[in-house]
């Protein structure tokens, strides 16, 4: 039993994340994810609570730090160390590493960690209705017989100022042997000219590196101040990580040229493939395996991912529930393209923050839509 619990109070602990980042989404808070659907019936799909694990160029990663933020915060519940018997990889992973939440602005999300007797339940239902009174999700209820609760969720609005052109034209994307055709948006350069909402969109894409058609980085600019949403369409790395550790390489590389930073909504194509998926990921990994020191078990563990990427903007939710029971450069030539047909990396981040908070490696067209 866990040091202050009483032997009946340490029956369960309970770890619920809810992550729900929303970028340059122009559509009605009311529009609905797709149907949830088990990861496991994705052939090419992974859904990843850290970056470290190893990366196949023609598979997806989706990773967002939430769940690691209520692994620390369980992990301090229980006295700083959170180690299963028999050391499974994902566990190891989780305990080294750490977000650190000065990576979020304090508007942006909530996390908190207590017991249930001390009635940290009702405290979570009341702080999500006084901060985010128009969130979408619905706070999962813990087994009965849970004792700690550690709970994380995070809101973000990320609007872009113009909405961007749907591509008339369907967009073959190449991963591995197969090519497949693909919804993007970007300009329509067939369109009658539009002086002001091309200036406006050409706003909206800041180029932070090219090297050349198949190797380039642009962050889109939302109303947002305060986060950056990156798109690299360049060689992965040997993991995730080290992926997320190139693109940034070449931000902070980058031409101080004001001119290679501008994109040319005429002359340089802009496809973005639209991104709609609602995953759920059970990590069986870590379910019945004991905790170290201490008499429990792992009952639940699970993550939820929704995330929308579309001409409007993009938004993400996700949750996911853990509970454990006792047991007794190179000059380009001109004009440039930015055309995201084969595999590319997402990510969003606050500006000076150590690490992106969401994170999605697309190499399949899995979790693209078709025309």
């Amino acid at each position: 039993v866990m040091p202050g619990l009483t032997p009946w109070a340490a029956s369960r602990l309970a770890l619920i994340v809810i992550p729900a980042i929303v970028a340059g989404c122009h559509r009605p808070p009311s529009a609905d994810p797709p149907p949830l659907v088990d990861a496991r019936t994705l052939k090419q799909t992974e859904v990843l609570p850290y970056t470290q694990g190893a990366l196949e160029p023609d598979k997806n990663y989706v990773y967002c730090a939430t769940f690691q933020i209520a692994w620390d915060q369980m992990r301090e519940l229980v006295g700083g160390r959170l180690e299963l018997e028999g050391d499974p990889p994902l566990a190891v992973a989780l305990g080294r590493g750490h977000f650190d939440k000065k990576g979020l602005s304090p508007a942006s999300y909530l996390a908190i960690a207590g017991r249930v007797q001390d009635g940290v339940i009702d405290r979570i239902h009341r702080e999500m209705k006084d901060r985010f009174p128009h969130a979408r999700v619905t706070v999962p209820d813990v087994p009965a017989g849970t004792a700690l609760v550690a709970y994380a969720y995070l809101a973000k609005a990320l609007a872009f100022a113009e909405t961007f052109d749907r591509n008339p034209e369907p967009l073959v994307f190449h991963s591995g042997k197969r090519s497949v055709k693909i919804v993007s948006f970007g300009f329509r350069r067939d369109s009658e000219p539009q002086h002001e909402h091309e200036r406006a969109v050409e706003r909206q894409v800041k180029v932070l590196s090219y090297h050349g058609v198949d190797d380039f980085v642009i962050e889109l600019k939302t109303k947002s101040r305060q986060d950056e949403l990156i798109l690299a369409k360049i060689p992965p790395g040997a993991t995730l990580a080290a992926t997320i550790a190139a693109v940034s390489e070449r931000i902070e590389k980058r031409s101080t040229e004001p001119m290679d930073a501008e994109w040319n909504c005429r002359q340089e194509p802009l496809a973005i493939p639209l991104l709609d998926f609602n995953l759920r990921r059970e990590y069986t990994e870590l379910t019945g395996k004991r905790l170290k020191s201490h008499d429990l078990t792992i009952d639940v563990a699970l993550q939820d991912i929704f995330f929308r990427l579309d001409e409007t903007g993009a938004r993400l939710e996700s949750q996911s529930d853990l509970s454990a029971k006792s047991e007794g450069r190179a000059s380009s030539p001109k004009p440039r393209a930015f055309v995201f047909d084969r595999p590319f990396l997402l990510m969003m981040q606050e500006v000076g923050a150590a690490a992106p908070y969401f994170v999605i490696w697309v190499g399949d067209p899995e979790v693209l839509v078709g025309p």
